[in-house]
């Protein structure tokens, strides 16, 4: 049976999402761990301050673009230009 291309998208994203846990809660540990203690609270917030942007972005992007086929292609072609370069 060959599944659909959305499956393999909803697949994909998912497995993005769990495993983003290894490198988020210990980036925001380390950060404030070696913040002081007066700053603490600042420096755990502006952790999650790029990827608050960026779900914002995302939204915006998506309202315009309504296709996720196109979505995808729009908001992952800048990473394929850091990889690439």
């Amino acid at each position: 049976m060959a599944s659909s291309s959305h499956d393999v998208y909803s697949s994909r994203k998912f497995h993005e999402l769990f495993f983003a846990g290894a490198y988020s809660i210990p980036m925001f540990v380390l950060t404030t761990e070696f913040s002081g203690v007066r700053h603490r609270g600042i420096a755990g917030s502006v952790v999650w301050l790029g990827y608050d942007v960026a779900v914002m972005i995302l939204a915006a992007v998506a309202y315009f673009i309504r296709d996720w086929r196109q979505l995808t292609l729009v908001t992952g072609a800048p990473g394929m230009v850091y990889v690439a370069g």
